[in-house]
């Protein structure tokens, strides 16, 4: 019966093969998680077994490189009950901060930041640390808002945050690089005359997208990002179609 595991793992730096040994114990643990990595570097590693008796011969050595990132598929999930990281592949999950109800949030793999609205109207700002996901992250406060706030979205080229007003009919945007700074700057882009939802935005292409809508028909609407010119994609009756048509629709506003 193996009772641990050994794990030997080098890389070269300046010339110099630097070697580092792990010992892995009890033998259920079948992983090991390595942080800080020096950038464009390849490791090396290989793994030895032990029993009551002794080691068992090294695994052939394999190699990898930090050069390609290689990310674990990861889940980012809210509920009423907080936020979560699922781990795909080992199917763990991790709380994030428990007692804040969401209405959305949106995640920035360039900057490792999410960005969530809570039912309390505030927009918040987190620090995920990817190699150490088991941490909790620092979360802050960015601003207190108003009109209901709903459909957050993130443009991560421009660096723009996206979201609804829905009491006042209003499209907001807040500017990333300047909260960078220390400086919160949101403004209302766009105005309609009827209740919208589904806010989404394109970033490659430099649209918005969302649905307006009356008692009798669904109106999807595209505007370029500051919400000019806006124009009608289509036109839905509520009595031309099925509540299922109409949620596909705004399903694939969701995913453009």
């Amino acid at each position: 019966m193996i009772q641990k595991y050994w794990i030997q793992y080098w890389f070269s730096e300046n010339l110099e093969t630097i070697q580092i040994s792990v010992d892995i114990s009890p033998a259920k643990i079948l992983q090991h998680k390595m942080y800080d990595l020096k950038p464009d570097t390849m490791y090396y590693f290989k793994v030895q077994a032990y029993n009551e008796v002794g080691a068992g011969p090294y695994t052939k050595f394999i190699n990898l490189s930090t050069t390609n990132e290689n990310p674990v598929p990861l889940l980012l999930l809210y509920s009423l009950s907080g936020m979560d990281v699922l781990d795909i592949d080992l199917q763990i999950q991790f709380v994030l901060n428990e007692n804040y109800n969401y209405i959305g949030i949106v995640y920035s793999a360039l900057k490792y930041k999410i960005y969530g609205i809570t039912r309390k109207m505030e927009l918040m700002i987190w620090d995920l640390n990817l190699s150490a996901i088991a941490t909790k992250p620092n979360f802050t406060k960015i601003v207190d808002l108003d009109g209901l706030p709903r459909s957050l979205c993130i443009d991560w080229v421009a660096r723009n945050l996206y979201w609804i007003e829905y009491k006042t009919r209003t499209i907001m945007k807040l500017d990333l690089t300047l909260l960078q700074m220390g400086i919160v700057k949101y403004d209302k882009i766009r105005k309609t005359d009827w209740p919208l939802s589904n806010l989404n935005v394109l970033p490659s292409k430099g649209y918005l997208y969302w649905s307006e809508h009356n008692f009798e028909t669904m109106h999807i609407m595209q505007s370029d990002l500051d919400g000019k010119n806006m124009k009608p994609l289509s036109n839905i009756e509520n009595n031309e179609c099925s509540c299922l048509f109409k949620e596909s629709i705004l399903s694939l506003i969701k995913g453009i």
